[in-house]
């Protein structure tokens, strides 16, 4: 076999090598983003965000610290938010008795 023989065959044993494991991470690439496809698209999944139910308004943290404030000028050292207020953490914020929420912060 000629030098330029044995260089070629190499070049193209390289060449179909990329080739075939190229065209294989393709079709891993594309068999996994089927069965995580809601990991890739853009946008809420599955879950939904998790609301506050009829009666109730949405605070953040430091609408808490400000009805905590309100309550304990109004009704004294003992207030508590949490149990006056009914409020709860939904993974988003915290849900609240939206009578209380307007009788301390108007």
């Amino acid at each position: 076999m000629a030098p330029e023989e044995s260089s070629s065959g190499r070049h193209l044993l390289a060449v179909g090598l990329v080739a075939i494991i190229g065209l294989a991470g393709l079709v891993l690439m594309f068999q996994e983003t089927g069965m995580t496809a809601q990991a890739t698209k853009p946008g809420i999944g599955d879950v939904t965000i998790n609301g506050c139910n009829e009666g109730q308004l949405m605070l953040d943290a430091r609408g808490v610290e400000m009805l905590k404030k309100a309550g304990r000028a109004k009704y004294g050292a003992d207030f508590s938010p949490y149990a006056a207020a009914h409020i709860n953490y939904n993974q988003v914020g915290y849900c609240s008795d939206t009578a209380v929420v307007k009788e301390l912060l108007g």
